[in-house]
């Protein structure tokens, strides 16, 4: 497995900000970031599902991820 902080990684061919997580599919369509990757994931039907059916308890689980999603931000910008 390559470094996926090593600049000549060879993850830019798949996505354009040279960054991981990348999911490249069967078809080689590729995917980044990681709830577009989850959104893809939840699209194709997999089995178990990852979000509720209600829609209300889908925008919930969102809500915490959106959440996380800050706090990770939070860290990176003051170095925690």
């Amino acid at each position: 497995m390559n470094c996926p902080y090593n600049a000549d990684n060879g993850v830019a061919q798949f996505n354009p900000l040279g960054k991981v997580p990348v999911l490249v599919t069967e078809e080689g369509e590729c995917w980044f970031d990681s709830p577009i990757i989850a959104e893809y994931i939840e699209l194709m039907n997999v089995a178990p599902a990852m979000l509720p059916r209600d829609p209300l308890e889908s925008l919930r689980v969102r809500k915490i991820e959106a959440l996380a999603d800050g706090i990770m931000d939070a860290g990176l910008v003051s170095g925690a």
